[in-house]
């Protein structure tokens, strides 16, 4: 589905080895408001949402109304504006959203 409150649900089956996700959209704006990768726990084999369990490095092409790029990791997952827990980049085409797990 596409629009306010959707959700997106990415499965990659296999597990994957990677160090950068990268979120793009080819129209207007992009606006992300809570993104959770999953993986496995080498420790002790359990689920893991991997960036708000480490520190990592996310950015975004641009930013458009203070809506910066460590939005879209920070927790919250309301998905309301408001509560300044959403990315929004500037009006432009080609815009992205990236997280670096390294």
């Amino acid at each position: 589905s596409s629009g306010i409150n959707a959700e997106y649900v990415v499965d990659c089956g296999s597990p994957i080895v990677g160090e950068i996700v990268k979120v793009s959209q080819n129209g207007n704006y992009l606006t992300l408001c809570e993104v959770e990768i999953l993986g496995i726990d080498t420790d002790d084999g359990d689920g893991v949402n991997l960036v708000s369990s480490t520190s990592v490095s996310v950015s975004q092409s641009s930013t458009g109304w203070n809506g910066v790029a460590s939005r879209a990791v920070d927790g919250n997952t309301d998905g309301i504006w408001g509560s300044s827990t959403c990315t929004h980049s500037s009006s432009a085409s080609n815009n992205w959203w990236k997280v670096d797990l390294d």
